[in-house]
């Protein structure tokens, strides 16, 4: 499915932690020997909404944000349908109690879901 470079989209609300999983994952790669590159989407602080942080890994130089999302990280209620013109048939959406479009609902090879508010709760705070 991934040829020679992937694009990781996290999207969630502020506070949810966007910054600090990216940081840790751009750590790791790069200790890893791939170049990585990241953009930032902030929305507007006062009327809320979605943020995401894209972070593109290849095994050769990248300097920009691609349009096409290869895995979708999805931490918020919009963080899937706000996106969905970046998605295709092969991209592998992770995501806890998030609502996906129903035409990725029928793939559910390509549909991870995963409840992380429950999870990081019982490890003791559900902050990403």
């Amino acid at each position: 499915m991934f040829k020679d470079q992937v694009s990781i989209v996290l999207s969630g609300e502020a506070g949810q932690g966007l910054d600090t999983i990216a940081g840790l994952m751009m750590q790791i790669f790069s200790r890893c020997g791939f170049n990585a590159f990241t953009a930032k989407e902030f929305m507007s602080r006062i009327r809320g909404g979605n943020n995401t942080i894209e972070i593109r890994i290849s095994s050769k130089p990248v300097a920009a944000f691609s349009d096409k999302i290869d895995i979708l990280v999805a931490l918020s209620e919009d963080g899937v349908s706000r996106l969905e013109d970046r998605l295709d048939e092969n991209t592998v959406i992770l995501g806890g109690n998030v609502e996906i479009p129903e035409k990725y609902n029928s793939e559910v090879e390509k549909l991870i879901n995963l409840d992380f508010k429950n999870d990081l709760k019982e490890l003791g705070n559900a902050i990403y």
